[in-house]
């Protein structure tokens, strides 16, 4: 106790009991400058009536690290305060006011899965304390803090803070029995590493709190998104028993404004969602175990739902309209997802060059969290295709262990509609296809081997007639190639086989075999043609030019000569 002015005051003989006051300031000091604690207290008023100090005013510093007793039950290193306040007792009651800039640091939290190596709360605005020291009831607020974080990893990811307040409506105390209301805002808060590169989001957070829990809502927001992420949330202080529900969306995406790569500008160009809906929910449980040094925290089993409607994507250069699914996940702690039961997705039309139409899936889903990506099983694919089908029995997509093998059924496909795609002039065609198409998907791309496509029995018919400009070619032609134009122009052919190769760069190879005859040609035998094509075409299903390529033939032909 240190009096570093002279003091003023009055005392009271006449009065019982005997009264004192006293104007300072008196300097009180506890512990050592370069000790863990430091208290010091500048009293300028204090009132004595015998022995209760009735009435008082000064200010105070705290500076050092808080008592291990203090922080019992959370893994810390360690905690250290620098407050400054202002403290005036009158008629029993206490008031304070916690100053700016006092500030508290945590170092070396550790809490479950969540780590954080060190994290700073600054007092923003004045914190006004009232206590009453015969009820022994405070009540604390309202006031702004300001809070800061460095190193914060979370269930194997990387989060980073931007900037955080955290507002104290009000706060009540009576005895072991409290109370406390207020916000937490944060933002520009980033999580990495991830699939895609998500902007920095903003998070408001709305919490009640009392000695037996914390009950909590919150909502995330993308910029110029709000509302992408909404929660409530409960934890118990007792037993470390906590809850959690989670809504992502409902997602509304649009070609414009609100299409995903306008959401996530980090996305693959070749990926995007331009209509529809995707709302995502999960419920989860925990439960706290306590050792001697740490607390860790225990996820119960939860589920996860995940539903599309109307959903529309582009995918590397694909458009799919029309996605419509409901998947159930189980959640296995912090450990494993898996589909709760198989699912049906259904798509309207997914146009690829062709129109596949009506197409389903049974999708079943398995996920290690410690893995980049899942694995995914695709069951009874069925689609229609050139008003026939096209089935496949699955596929096992493990995308950290490709290739990956999918037979293609080909059933009743008709000629018509494929020749239509060509939009070739003067050529018309009647027949149903069947065939076989086995894909290979590796990282360098798409192949098949030994694919078969085949007409049923008993044929169908070829019509070519050609346009002017071929037609004044024909007119110079030999007679074989007139022969072949002429079989064409109404050829009923019993056999139509076509082998199909197609290599990872992007090389199609069609060997074509087509046997009949010109029922107008009385006097021909039945014509045989072996056409042999090869094309440079990015996709596939865009590249059936077979018929292109005839014509060009007979064209080449004639120039030639």
């Amino acid at each position: 106790v240190e009096q570093r002015q002279p003091l003023q005051g009055t005392l009271y003989w006449s009065e019982s009991p005997i009264r004192l006051t006293v104007d300072g300031p008196v300097h009180v000091g506890y512990g050592a400058t370069t000790g863990p604690l430091v208290v010091e207290v500048d009293a300028v008023h204090a009132d004595l009536v015998g022995r209760d100090l009735v009435s008082g005013e000064g200010e105070f510093h705290l500076r050092g690290l808080v008592p291990p007793s203090l922080t019992a039950g959370v893994s810390v290193r360690e905690v250290r305060g620098d407050l400054w306040g202002r403290v005036v007792l009158k008629q029993r009651v206490v008031n304070g006011t916690l100053h700016v800039p006092s500030m508290m640091t945590v170092k070396q939290f550790q809490q479950g899965r969540v780590a954080m190596s060190s994290a700073t709360i600054e007092v923003a605005a004045p914190i006004p304390v009232r206590c009453a020291l015969e009820s022994g009831q405070c009540t604390a607020g309202p006031g702004t803090l300001r809070i800061g974080a460095q190193g914060i990893r979370s269930a194997g990811y990387d989060v980073t803070l931007a900037e955080g307040t955290v507002t104290l409506q009000s706060a009540e105390s009576v005895g072991s029995s409290w109370t406390a209301q207020g916000g937490i805002d944060l933002a520009g808060v980033r999580v990495e590493p991830l699939p895609v590169t998500i902007p920095p989001s903003a998070w408001q957070v709305r919490f009640t709190a009392n000695q037996a829990g914390l009950k909590a809502e919150a909502r995330g927001d993308l910029p110029g998104r709000e509302g992408v992420v909404t929660a409530k949330v409960a934890q118990s202080f007792g037993g470390g028993e906590g809850s959690a529900r989670l809504v992502l969306g409902p997602l509304q995406f649009d070609s414009g404004a609100n299409s995903l790569q306008k959401w996530l500008p980090g996305l693959p160009v070749s990926f995007d969602l331009t209509a529809g809906r995707i709302t995502a929910s999960t419920d989860l449980v925990w439960t706290s175990s306590r050792s001697k040094d740490s607390t860790s925290v225990v996820l119960q089993p939860g589920k996860i739902t995940i539903q599309a409607d109307q959903l529309s994507a582009a995918v590397q250069g694909m458009a799919i309209q029309g996605i419509n699914t409901t998947l159930d996940f189980d959640l296995q702690g912090f450990e494993q997802v898996r589909s709760s039961q198989p699912a049906v997705v259904n798509v309207a039309v997914i146009q690829t060059g062709v129109l596949l139409t009506n197409v389903s899936v049974i999708a079943d889903l398995q996920w290690l969290l410690s893995d980049l990506w899942p694995v995914l099983d695709l069951k009874d694919i069925q689609a229609g295709l050139f008003g026939g089908s096209v089935t496949s029995p699955g596929l096992h997509l493990d995308l950290a262990k490709p290739p990956y093998r999918l037979v293609l059924s080909l059933r009743r496909l008709d000629l018509a509609k494929l020749l239509s795609l060509e939009q070739q002039k003067g050529l018309q065609g009647t027949g149903l296809l069947n065939g076989t198409i086995p894909l290979t998907v590796t990282a360098k791309g798409v192949s098949v081997k030994d694919g078969t496509v085949e007409a049923e029995a008993p044929g169908g018919v070829i019509r070519y007639h050609p346009s002017p400009e071929s037609a004044v070619l024909l007119t110079d032609a030999d007679s074989s190639v007139k022969l072949v134009a002429q079989a064409l122009s109404n050829f009923q052919y019993t056999v139509l086989r076509v082998g199909v190769q197609y290599a990872e760069d992007g090389v199609l190879q069609l060997a074509a075999q087509l046997e009949g005859r010109n029922p107008d040609m009385k006097k021909s035998p039945p014509i045989h043609f072996n056409v042999n094509v090869q094309e440079n075409i990015p996709a596939l299903l865009q590249s059936l030019r077979l018929v292109q390529d005839i014509e060009e033939s007979l064209q080449s032909k004639v120039q030639r000569r």
